[in-house]
């Protein structure tokens, strides 16, 4: 009898096991006791970390799960678990790859809400984080953002760049208390840190200026100007800040996207006006600038020659540099030259015009009666570079049609430029400004200009009066 009592206990037994194994297997049920683990982790005053380790390994293989079985409620009810072991700091380097890989997961089954949830679990990784933990986070958040992007989720790429930027600012809090107390050693992994932020914010710009999401980029510009004025005055090295403003640049005129460019001259202003580009950078944006609008010169329906030649010559005239005022407005005339070489004055005007305009201006600043800055010296050498290029694109032009002189190139432009839209309203200044630069021809270029000088002043007598002459006398 006994042995029938034994069988019977024992088949009893197996049933309890297979019931129980049944139900540990079941994502509810294995949700729970994750959930009672991590509380009574949390509870304890010291954890073994191997624990905690176990235990975050055992909630992303539930959502893993979750996922694969299409039980999202399971999978974002598990994702509370994470950010709440994250923000105790259980966390641990590699975590930024698996939260990376349930985030494209999410994405890929189209779950965005979920997808959302995992990125939103990056920001108490970041801040509990050891500084020297933050480069890799930030890499894998430029990969979401990327992913996003790609799946048309903005506001998931916009996020993860809101957490890249305070990775880098984490940084920067821990160096500051550092110097606070007196610590030397500043936190290392900034300088890489700072490196892989901005290159991924330049490739999530140029994918989203390929897609010419206008409103997602004046989001991501702002952003990024905020960011660069927030930071100290040496905080960002300038070059890093030039080259993913460059790489911006090259994807703008590729693509003929007008409205980001003036949207980015913008921001490019504001971060000259607070101090955050210097010199250096803004050489480097120069240089490329006028290989830009060489390119873009090419196509003479293109307007984003003239613009970049105009954001030029504007950006190295904030820094009264005249340097880079002089390598600025020699890019400028070289590209001037190109593109009239190829189609002449008239159809390439749109080029010309920035020259011409910015020269204009600069004219009327010297001429100003009882203004203060006629003897600013920098303003005086700045009108003396411009004129004298002015002049020698003039003189290329006439050696290139063997039949004109400079002062009829001079002429020709006067004309274009008093019928080019864009002067409406100006054509006095235009035509004393040409007066100028005829003015200046005769008195450089006297053998030849002597014998022209009763035709080229036709249109142009008169504007120039003595006492502008008399403020000019600097120039000859």
């Amino acid at each position: 009898m006994w042995v029938w009592w034994s069988a019977l206990l024992i088949s009893l037994l197996i049933v309890i096991a297979a019931l129980w194994r049944y139900a540990s297997r079941r994502l509810v049920w294995r949700l729970r006791r994750l959930n009672a683990g991590l509380a009574r982790l949390m509870h304890r005053r010291r954890y073994r970390p191997a624990a905690a380790k176990k235990l975050l390994r055992q909630i992303y293989l539930l959502i893993s799960e979750a996922l694969d079985k299409g039980d999202y409620k399971i999978a974002y009810e598990a994702l509370d678990l994470i950010k709440l072991a994250l923000g105790q700091g259980f966390g641990r380097i590699n975590d930024s790859a698996r939260l990376t890989a349930i985030v494209a997961k999410s994405l890929k089954l189209k779950e965005f809400t979920l997808a959302g949830h995992g990125v939103d679990a990056f920001w108490p990784l970041v801040r509990q984080a050891q500084p020297q933990d933050v480069p890799q986070i930030t890499d894998q958040l430029g990969i979401i953002a990327i992913i996003a992007l790609k799946e048309r989720q903005n506001f998931l790429a916009a996020r993860a760049v809101d957490i890249i930027f305070d990775s880098v600012d984490k940084l920067d809090r821990v160096n500051s208390m550092n110097n606070i107390n007196n610590t030397l050693d500043a936190v290392d992994g900034r300088e890489e840190l700072i490196i892989l932020s901005l290159r991924s914010l330049k490739t999530i710009g140029v994918m989203v200026l390929r897609r010419k999401d206008i409103e997602l980029f004046r989001e991501i510009c702002t952003k990024f100007s905020n960011w660069v004025a927030s930071k100290k005055t040496a905080a960002v090295d300038g070059s890093l800040l030039a080259g993913v403003l460059v790489n911006w640049l090259h994807r703008i005129v590729k693509s003929g996207f007008s409205s980001a460019f003036h949207m980015l001259s913008e921001q490019i202003e504001v971060m000259i006006i607070t101090g955050k580009l210097d010199s250096t950078a803004a050489r480097h944006l120069i240089e490329e600038c006028r290989h830009l609008a060489g390119i873009a010169s090419l196509n003479p329906q293109n307007p984003a020659a003239g613009m970049i030649l105009e954001f030029m010559l504007k950006l190295a005239g904030h820094y009264e540099n005249i340097s880079l005022w002089v390598q600025a407005v020699r890019s400028g005339g070289e590209v001037v030259k190109l593109a009239v070489s190829r189609y002449g004055v008239q159809e390439a005007f749109a080029v010309v015009y920035p020259l011409l305009e910015t020269g204009r201006r600069l004219l009327l600043t010297q001429t100003k009666k009882g203004s203060s800055v006629i003897s600013h010296v920098y303003g005086q050498q700045a009108l003396y570079v411009i004129v004298r290029e002015c002049l020698h694109v003039a003189e290329y032009i006439a050696r290139q049609s063997f039949l004109l002189t400079a002062g009829d190139v001079i002429g020709d432009m006067c004309d274009c430029w008093v019928r080019y839209p864009a002067a409406a309203g100006s054509e006095k200044s235009c035509k004393k400004y040409c007066q100028l630069l005829l003015f200046y021809w005769t008195r450089t270029r006297r053998p030849l200009a002597a014998s022209n000088a009763g035709t080229l002043s036709a249109g142009t007598s008169g504007l120039l009066s003595d006492a502008d002459k008399e403020r000019l006398k600097f120039l000859f």
